[in-house]
């Protein structure tokens, strides 16, 4: 910027030099209005320049509203596309079979009163959004893989606030991000922000999450309206299962409301998606079981061997 200034100053001078050389001698009526007529004209450009050199503001990606998109009738077709299409999932299946085919997924819920099961070795355990605090406390300090949504990102409301004090310090394997509520930009940003760490990062959209629902369940558990579709922590069973996990312990599962990191009351969403998901859990080639007293007596989970 002092370059800039000293240019100008230099070019306004030679041509005042110029118009004083060119003037009638002893008129000063030619030389004032010509200086003036220079230093509005380099003014003007030093501001254009300054203008020029100013950082551009970027925009944000726009975020679109998959709330409205996932209720749709159309919406089951962009499932279906994105199962055939998508260019994300068939490598992230290839990974997800490499930590999880034939192993025990220890599935890790957000609901106080979370029981682990007895440890085996070459346990896998899967959180989902906040409730990866809850696993540490209990002495799983890496979780072989976390979901969380853009709901639990965004900053809008006590749990999402919740959450991202959750994931402070905390890391996991496999962080798999769906853009629900906001944008992986800011998302990678609350991350950065909470020291979360992570050995790979993946961001779905929200018609990739459904498409991977579908393939694994049969049926269209990730559209409709938000208690139409499972939840994150279902989600996570669900990404196990198509890594060929052989068995699930849910861990930390409630109908009712609560989160175990937060100490207020907070509503439950996905009550009817994830009903239907354990109902539908009796037809799918996986052994299942819980350490909650209600998952066992609502839908016949028996406890972990």
């Amino acid at each position: 910027m002092g370059a800039l200034r000293l240019t100008a100053k230099l070019w306004s001078r030679t041509i005042q030099i110029h118009c004083q050389s060119t003037a009638e001698p002893h008129s000063t009526k030619q030389q004032i209005p010509n200086r003036n007529i220079m230093d509005k004209w380099w003014k003007s450009l030093i501001r254009g320049g300054l203008a020029f050199l100013r950082p551009v503001k970027q925009t944000p990606r726009a975020l679109k509203n998959w709330e409205d998109l996932l209720s749709r009738p159309e919406a089951v077709g962009q499932v279906r596309l994105h199962q055939e299409q998508s260019a994300t999932l068939p490598a992230l299946q290839v990974r997800l079979r490499a930590r999880f085919e034939g192993t025990r997924c220890i599935i890790i819920g957000s609901a106080p009163g979370l029981v682990l099961p007895p440890p085996r070795p070459g346990d896998q355990h899967l959180c989902a959004n906040g409730s990866i605090k809850a696993a540490f406390a209990l002495g799983i300090d890496e979780p072989e893989l976390t979901t969380i949504t853009g709901h639990a990102t965004n900053l809008l409301g006590t749990v999402s606030q919740a959450n991202v004090q959750a994931w402070q310090g905390r890391k996991t394997g496999e962080l798999i991000f769906v853009e629900n509520g906001d944008t992986v930009e800011h998302a990678r940003q609350m991350f950065a922000d909470a020291n979360f760490r992570f050995g790979h990062f993946t961001s779905l959209n929200a018609y990739e999450r459904a498409a991977i629902i579908r393939e694994v369940t049969g049926i269209d558990l990730g559209v409709g309206e938000r208690d139409d579709r499972i939840s994150m922590g279902a989600f996570a069973a669900v990404l196990a299962m198509w890594g060929n996990a052989v068995e699930l312990v849910f861990c930390g599962f409630s109908l009712n409301g609560g989160h175990s990191y937060i100490n207020d009351s907070t509503p439950r969403h996905h009550v009817a998606g994830d009903s239907h998901f354990f109902e539908r859990l009796r037809n799918l080639p996986v052994r299942a079981s819980s350490t909650s007293v209600e998952l066992q007596r609502s839908f016949c989970l028996p406890p972990p061997a």
